[in-house]
């Protein structure tokens, strides 16, 4: 693999060869663009959301320690304590994937693990479900943050899905920022 810093490119194979074929390639300008725009700045999460996802996290263990407790949700319990842990740590860094996949899960309330009852995780006992919503706002806030990254979006649409190629990134770009700009 080769990574040519000025074109923001990477690229299989050796440097000569990767330089060679670099001048028969089409669309260069448009990868370019395309690469540029994945530039990504330092995440600071949201204290306000990190504090009650790591709240609701030491309630959850300790309900699960507690000696008077309804054995029967321990599995429930387990999946929330995994997916909260694993949320927390991909906030703070502001891994986005991470909380994309969760946030899609919890809100089609599907199983975000091979057992089919770690579907329980976003299960409700009264009212709406914590876990659920904490995960859906620390996601909803990585989005907008990392969206304002720089003025292209940071390589994700609205909806914080990834734009995958230069070719989807020419439609996505906002009209009112001019190829000239980029």
């Amino acid at each position: 693999m080769t990574f040519l810093p000025k074109e923001g490119l990477l690229r299989p194979g050796k440097p000569l060869e990767v330089m060679s074929k670099l001048a028969k390639e089409d669309h260069l300008a448009e990868k370019q663009a395309f690469s540029n725009s994945k530039a990504l700045s330092k995440f600071t999460p949201d204290t306000g959301i990190l504090g009650r996802m790591e709240m609701h996290l030491a309630e959850i263990r300790m309900q699960r320690q507690c000696k008077m407790r309804l054995y029967h949700q321990d599995a429930k319990r387990d999946y929330k304590i995994l997916i909260l842990s694993q949320a927390i740590e991909a906030y703070r860094v502001g891994n986005i994937d991470v909380l994309r996949r969760y946030a899609q899960d919890a809100e089609r309330n599907v199983a975000s693990f091979v057992d089919p009852k770690s579907v329980d995780a976003w299960h409700k006992t009264s009212g709406e479900s914590v876990t659920a919503r904490l995960v859906q706002d620390a996601f909803a806030d990585a989005r907008d943050k990392t969206r304002r990254m720089n003025d292209t979006g940071c390589g994700l649409r609205e909806d914080g899905n990834d734009v995958h190629d230069y070719k989807e990134y020419a439609t996505v770009v906002p009209s009112t920022t001019s190829r000239a700009e980029l």
